[in-house]
């Protein structure tokens, strides 16, 4: 279901799953390069610019029928299982970015989903297999994206390396990563 894909509002988006008459996408591509937040500092996904911003600024550029399709998803902010760092809040998102755990659900295989991990953070975490589904484009060049769990700190998030590894040590948020937006749609 992974390849499959829809054009909805100015975007190519790639089905992730699907539960009666809706479903979860993800764009194909990145849509742009920003910080998960403006400080360094400690936060979860709830307090965040990029939250704020996908919910907001990035929402709007829907037309009144698209968003009539969006629906409303309560968004799990698991804390990293590796470091134990929390993850906020769970909030109530219209467009969201993938958590860790959806994103090892949505783009590995069962292999891909062990995790090695250096408990003090001087390593990075990767799950190295068959990282070409989990690659994304901008600009036409391969580019790193954030998810939305914390990292070793809790004034990091997770992402997603150019080469497809997942880094669950995370980066500072004030850093500039790619966004992939996920939504829940009502599918006609």
């Amino acid at each position: 279901m992974i390849d499959d894909k829809i054009s909805f509002g100015e975007y190519d988006w790639h089905f992730l799953d699907k539960q009666e008459n809706t479903a979860l996408l993800i764009t194909k591509k990145i849509i742009e390069i920003r910080q998960y937040h403006h400080a360094d500092t400690e936060m979860t996904w709830d307090k965040s610019d990029l939250r704020k911003y996908l919910n907001g600024e990035f929402y709007d550029k829907f037309d009144d029928e698209d968003k009539s399709r969006i629906i409303t998803a309560t968004t799990q902010n698991k804390e990293n299982q590796i470091f134990g760092i929390s993850g906020g809040q769970d909030t109530q998102d219209k467009i969201f970015i993938l958590g860790l755990e959806e994103y090892i659900s949505y783009f590995c295989d069962e292999i891909s989903a062990r995790m090695f991990a250096d408990k003090d953070c001087n390593g990075l975490c990767e799950i190295k297999y068959y990282p070409v589904r989990r690659k994304a484009k901008y600009d036409g060049k391969f580019s790193a994206i954030w998810l939305r769990s914390p990292g070793c700190y809790s004034s990091h998030a997770v992402y997603v390396n150019a080469a497809g590894c997942i880094k669950a040590v995370g980066d500072r948020f004030n850093r500039f990563k790619g966004i992939r937006p996920a939504l829940w749609l009502k599918l006609n």
